[in-house]
């Protein structure tokens, strides 16, 4: 039967899907040998409920953390990417990865990073003032169907890094946007 008030019946429309919105902040760092990953994130909104709170599984990092997806499976996609990656020096290109679906691990001083493959990846170049990437897909890049796990690191969350070039400058990485709706 139709749904409607007192001589109003709606007999035609659509709902729109439920979505979670997530922001992958971007980082800087100045005088490092290390690649760069995630430090923070912005919940744009959450209408699924689905994201947990930013961590590093192990020994906590304040320079290494994923966001955690509740268990479940989503439609997800990258709807933007705000930037490029910079260096202060000169470098061969290096690689972003924009992980979907995976987990970092800390013992001692050692870090793992955890994701499958199919994890989208963009080189970026900089010539010490001008940056471009070399390979960024056309947004919003979709992942399809992706399956989230609490217990598989290959599954837990989501997260960046970029492999910025020899140390000893300063470097940054842009935030990155991603939309999660119901299967």
């Amino acid at each position: 039967m139709p749904l409607g008030f007192k001589g109003n019946i709606l007999t035609s429309g659509s709902v729109e899907a439920l979505e979670s919105i997530l922001t992958i902040n971007g980082a800087s760092q100045s005088s490092s040998y290390s690649p760069m990953y995630s430090r923070s994130f912005t919940t744009v909104k959450d209408e699924l409920n689905i994201f947990g709170t930013a961590t590093t599984d192990g020994s906590a990092d304040s320079f290494a953390k994923y966001m955690p997806i509740a268990n479940g499976t989503y439609n997800v996609e990258i709807t933007a990417v705000n930037g490029i990656p910079t260096s202060s020096s000169y470098f061969s290109p290096a690689i972003m990865r924009f992980v979907h679906r995976g987990s970092l691990f800390k013992s001692g001083s050692g870090l793992t990073a955890y994701y499958p493959s199919g994890t989208l990846q963009a080189g970026a170049s900089n010539d010490g003032g001008t940056s471009q990437w070399n390979n960024l897909p056309s947004l919003p890049y979709s992942f399809g169907s992706v399956t989230y796990n609490s217990s598989n690191q290959d599954s837990k969350g989501v997260w960046s890094v970029w492999s910025p070039p020899y140390g000893g400058h300063s470097a940054s990485f842009p935030s990155w946007t991603m939309r999660f709706t119901a299967t």
